[in-house]
């Protein structure tokens, strides 16, 4: 019988989803990556007609989260992203969750004043952006403090890789490319309580006031993600 107190169990009984799969790993959230980088080896992500295979993301993953704890972000920092959906945005969640930070993912199509709200209540140590946004952080930037900014170009993961990239005026901002090819993969040891320690922090879209976040540990990220590809 599904419960009143959990109405959503009605709809995992329609699409012949268990109601449960416990129990659950006991590992962070980067862990499905790095299960899937040692599983497929030869599969991976597509960008632009570009192949990353899953060893090499994880690399990828591993350089920008010892460049984010060289930065001086600590277990429980936040770190903001304006990134649409891409390579970019997968290594970047996963390197914020190897590094023991926590997520907030932001969209460059949001009210300003959204953005300001959701990162004045976040207050994220580091963001990570494409340059085509810049613009939208440096107004952002104006009214919040963010001392480090990673700035990516879409095409840094396609087969016509940019052969240069410009001085970047705005203060504490450094290339991607710069960051990945100049840190070794030395992420920080890390120790994790899963049901407890946050992995993600999304905002709701506002409706009925300002955005308001709502947090996510590694035991619920995780869990979501053994639901999602049973569902699948």
């Amino acid at each position: 019988m599904v419960s009143a107190t959990l109405p959503w169990l009605k709809e995992y009984n329609i699409f012949g989803i268990p109601q449960t799969f416990k129990p659950y790993p006991d590992k962070p959230a980067y862990d499905l990556l790095y299960k899937t980088a040692r599983r497929f080896k030869k599969q991976g992500l597509i960008q632009m007609d570009y192949m990353m295979t899953y060893p090499e993301v994880k690399d990828h993953v591993d350089r920008l989260a010892t460049a984010l704890y060289n930065m001086g972000l600590k277990k429980g920092d936040r770190v903001a992203t304006l990134l649409p959906t891409s390579i970019q945005f997968v290594i970047a969640d996963y390197a914020i969750s190897r590094a023991g930070l926590v997520h907030i993912p932001g969209s460059s199509l949001e009210p300003a004043d959204h953005l300001q709200h959701k990162f004045k209540e976040g207050s994220p140590h580091a963001l990570i952006c494409l340059d085509e946004y810049l613009d939208v952080v440096k107004n952002i930037v104006q009214h919040i403090e963010i001392k480090n900014i990673i700035v990516s170009k879409l095409a840094d993961y396609s087969l016509n890789k940019p052969k240069s990239y410009e001085p970047l005026t705005l203060k504490g901002a450094v290339w991607w490319t710069e960051l990945i090819s100049k840190t070794t993969p030395s992420p920080p040891d890390i120790t994790f309580d899963v049901e407890k320690d946050l992995e993600l922090i999304l905002f709701t879209g506002g409706t009925t006031g300002l955005p308001k976040g709502c947090m996510l540990t590694h035991r619920n990220v995780y869990a979501n993600a053994i639901q999602n590809g049973n569902a699948l």
